[in-house]
Formats: structure tokens, C-alpha cells, sequence
């Protein structure tokens, strides 16, 4: 399948912990996944910005349910693409949910382009 973004970042981020998996496509075809779990406070969400930075991840996925999708962001726009996905593009059909196997679904789901953007507000009207 072809990727699109070799390096990205699906979101899980319900009302409180924020689990993010890294996805990295090696130049061989081969893929890795990281995991991590965060909060969704300011110094939190700063911690796992440096984590996405540390290999480079310009693109990250989160499915917009509610608010949640608003802190992280305001706080990783400036420097992250951050994609606020329609739930139909993003939602799991099957197995037992879990925020790791979402975020790592959004990640999986975002690398070949298959996530279309939901609207989004512009900076100024959302304040």
C-alpha cells in the first residue's frame, strides 16, 4: 500500500489520559509503532510533543469527539500538522476497544491518506 506520511501520529483522547502511537515506516517497507500514555494537561501535552519530536512525526490524527480534540490542538498546531478526523473515517468496527488499539488504528489509518479532515474552525473563530 502506498504511504503517504511515513511518519505519523494517531491519537486516542478521551477525557482525560491521551494515548498516542507513533508510526515510522523504515526505508525498507518495514513499520514500527510506539506507544505512550499522557494527560491532557498543558505540561503533558508539551511532554509527549518532545516524545513526537523525537523522531520526526509532522502529522498527527485524533478523532473529533466533543472537546477533547481542542487542547491538544492549541497546543501542537504551531508545529504539528494536527489532523481532527470525521469519526466514520477513524471509529474501529470490530474487536474490544481499547485507547491503545485506537490510537494505533488512527495511525495505521492516517499513513496511507485514508482519513478524511472533519471542519475545523480557523484559530480566531474558536477562541
Amino acid at each position: 500500500m502506498l504511504v503517504i506520511h511515513p511518519g505519523c501520529c494517531g491519537l486516542d483522547v478521551p477525557a482525560a489520559p491521551l494515548t498516542a502511537c507513533r508510526r515510522r515506516v523504515r526505508d525498507d517497507g518495514q513499520s514500527t509503532t510506539e506507544l505512550v500514555d499522557g494527560g491532557t494537561t498543558s505540561r503533558a501535552l508539551i511532554a509527549c510533543h518532545a516524545w513526537l519530536h523525537e523522531q520526526p512525526c509532522p502529522v498527527v490524527a485524533m478523532e473529533r469527539t466533543g472537546v477533547s480534540w481542542k487542547p491538544v490542538s492549541h497546543v501542537w498546531s504551531e508545529t504539528v500538522e494536527v489532523w481532527v478526523a470525521h469519526s466514520h473515517d477513524v471509529r474501529q468496527r470490530l474487536g474490544t476497544k481499547t485507547d491503545e488499539r485506537d490510537a494505533t488504528w488512527m495511525a495505521e489509518r492516517l499513513a496511507p491518506g485514508l482519513i478524511q479532515l472533519s471542519v475545523v474552525p480557523p484559530p480566531a473563530m474558536r477562541a
